[in-house]
């Protein structure tokens, strides 16, 4: 590693391997890092969406309500609360 720092301190402008390390590593896998943070931060808000409408259909089936209800409350359609609305039906039955 010091070979190539030394060879290439014009293009690196380092004065030790730790920062020629980060150099390199930044030019490798900078654009990778960023893709990964747009993913998890997509991944995080889908989760965060399905968390807090599993909730909101928990606490309407504890007071009750039927899943034609429920959906109509939520602006959904059954077919797309259906999966969260068994989830919750199934943590709810063991209450």
């Amino acid at each position: 590693m010091e070979i190539i720092v030394r060879a290439n301190e014009e293009r690196f402008k380092v004065t030790n391997m730790c920062d020629a390390l980060d150099e390199i590593l930044e030019y490798h896998f900078k654009g990778k890092l960023e893709a990964g943070w747009q993913q998890g931060l997509q991944e995080g808000l889908q989760e965060g969406k399905e968390n807090n409408l599993l909730e909101l259909i928990s606490k309407k089936l504890a007071k009750g309500k039927p899943l034609a209800q429920i959906a109509e409350e939520l602006e959904a359609t059954e077919e797309e609360i259906l999966p969260l609305y068994n989830k919750a039906k199934a943590v709810f039955g063991r209450i």
